[in-house]
Parts: C-alpha cells; structure tokens; sequence
C-alpha cells in the first residue's frame, strides 16, 4: 500500500492447501532501473514527473520540490539548466531511509540532459546533505568552473552528502 506495507494474496487449493505470495507494492509507473536489484523501498511512494517546464528552482527537498521517502522522480528528455542562478542545477536536500530511498532517474537512458550553459554553472547534480538517494541515467555536461566563491566544478558533487547512495549509468563530460 501507499506505506510501503507488503501485501499478500492468499490462495485455497482444491484439497485445502493454502499458498500465502507476497505481492508488495506497486510498482506501476516507475522505470526499470539499470542494475538488476532496485534499491530498498524502490517505488513504494509518490512517482513525480519532471520536464523542463516544471523544474522549478532546480532543488528536490526542503526549499524546492517536496520529495518523500519511495518516492521516484522521473525526469523526461530535454535540458535541464540553472534555472535560479546559484550555481548548481539539480540540488538534492531530501533523504531517503535505509528502508525507502528515494530515487532520481531519467526516463531514458541521458535523455535528460544537466547541462552547464557553456560553463556557466559550476556544478551539475549535488547532493547536499542528501543520504539514501539514488541517482542514475543523466547525461551532464559543460559544467565549468566560475569562479569564486567555488573555484571548482562538478558533474555529481557529494557534498557533506550521498552517503549510502547510488550514482548510477551516468554520462559526465566536458566538466570544468
């Protein structure tokens, strides 16, 4: 169910025999992901869908976008770009659980597209502060480095974050 409660079906045979098969939650909607296990919880909250137009302030947590333990954001094909000008753009403040990430994904494999705008923003995806959370199918590009206050760049930064989290099939180039 919506909680992430297993769900079980229960079957009689003829000669009295009962089969108990686990059904657990749905997964309707949500993309198959690279690696052949999903990560703990996978789809078991809200599926969110994500296009350029309804990115936002490009941040997925308190401050942006709400986003739920389970829940699995996908984006669709198309550019995905600074939108607030602070330099990143996608920014990860939410966590998952040991029991439900929460999982970012493209609906195709680096069809969505974080790119820079020619260097303009220094970091593509961060994960601020962000644990349990799975990131997989981006293709980024032409982050570069701006300058201070940073004075670096990054495809996928880990920022005092992603601990026990996935970054996975991701396409990083022409970073800094």
């Amino acid at each position: 169910d919506a909680a992430g409660n297993t769900k079980t079906n229960v079957t009689t045979t003829t000669d009295g025999k009962v089969t108990l098969t686990p059904t657990g939650p749905s997964t309707s909607g949500c993309p198959t992901l690279m690696t052949p296990t999903a990560v703990p919880g996978y789809c078991t909250g809200t599926v969110k869908i994500i296009n350029p137009s309804n990115f936002g302030n490009g941040i997925f947590g308190p401050g942006g976008t709400a986003v739920s333990t389970g829940d699995v954001v996908i984006f669709e094909d198309g550019t995905y770009t600074d939108t607030n000008g602070d330099g990143r753009i996608l920014s990860i403040t939410a966590n998952g659980t040991s029991n439900q990430w929460i999982t970012f994904i493209s609906r195709n494999k680096w069809g969505a597209k974080v790119w820079g705008n020619n260097n303009a923003a220094a970091e593509g995806i961060v994960l601020s502060g962000a644990q349990h959370v799975r990131v997989e199918g981006f293709e980024i590009y032409e982050v570069g480095n701006v300058g201070s206050p940073r004075g670096s760049s990054s495809g996928i930064d880990l920022y005092n974050g992603g601990k026990i989290s996935q970054i996975v099939g991701n396409h990083i180039h022409h970073i800094g």
